[in-house]
């Protein structure tokens, strides 16, 4: 079996194929509990203790971070990597000014699509709040989001004339996230794309060798 793409699915149908033992593998689901306890899953990619890790590492010592704020889904994937983020940044003695989550829609739920609407124009709202009364532009903004709610949360953050660095973790490092933004007006876009690619592409093109030898051991 070759999959799943995502870990919620991963870990759902791990379960089965425990108890069937049938081998898989998983060349995208970055969770850790995707494999812990299971002799029939494996992975071809970095998991997520190596990645939050080295994404808080990299907004502190190479960004130099002053404070994060932090907006995360509740699916295992963007849940876990928040949480593995705060708690190395906690290590650095950051502030951690926002740390927001909000609950992904159901496929073709109009219901759940403007509970979503709803959520992520209160968590814009307290950021804007948070970000005013710390009045410092190294404020990192980190979205452990998969690419749709990504695309949304980006374009309303920059609409607002939000400037602060953007950090975002693999699920947003794709083509198809690049694409979404091909109906903003081009000065819009450039500046935005700018600031996405230092952040994906400067961390899992330049710097992958060395997330590697660097963290894994610690792991």
């Amino acid at each position: 079996m070759i999959g799943h793409n995502y870990s919620s699915c991963s870990s759902a149908g791990g379960k089965i194929y425990l108890d069937k033992k049938i081998p898989a593998i998983t060349p995208t689901s970055t969770n850790p509990s995707v494999t812990i306890n299971n002799s029939y899953y494996f992975r071809i990619t970095f998991n997520d203790n190596l990645q939050g890790r080295f994404l808080a590492n990299y907004a502190k010592k190479v960004l130099q971070c002053s404070a994060v704020c932090v907006i995360s889904e509740t699916l295992d994937y963007g849940a876990n990597l928040a949480d593995i983020f705060v708690k190395t940044l906690q290590e650095f003695n950051t502030p951690v000014l926002l740390n927001e989550k909000f609950v992904p829609p159901k496929m073709n739920d109009k219901s759940s699509i403007n509970e979503l609407k709803q959520r992520l124009n209160e968590i814009i709202t307290n950021l804007c709040r948070e970000l005013d009364q710390y009045n410092d532009d190294k404020v990192i903004l980190y979205l452990s989001v998969h690419s749709p709610e990504g695309t949304i949360l980006i374009q309303k953050i920059r609409d607002l004339g939000i400037t602060n660095e953007i950090m975002t973790p693999d699920a947003l490092a794709s083509q198809s996230f690049v694409d979404s933004f091909s109906n903003l007006k081009k000065k819009k876009c450039s500046g935005l794309l700018h600031r996405w690619y230092l952040c994906c592409h400067t961390i899992y093109l330049r710097y992958c060798r060395r997330i590697c030898t660097t963290f894994q051991r610690t792991l």
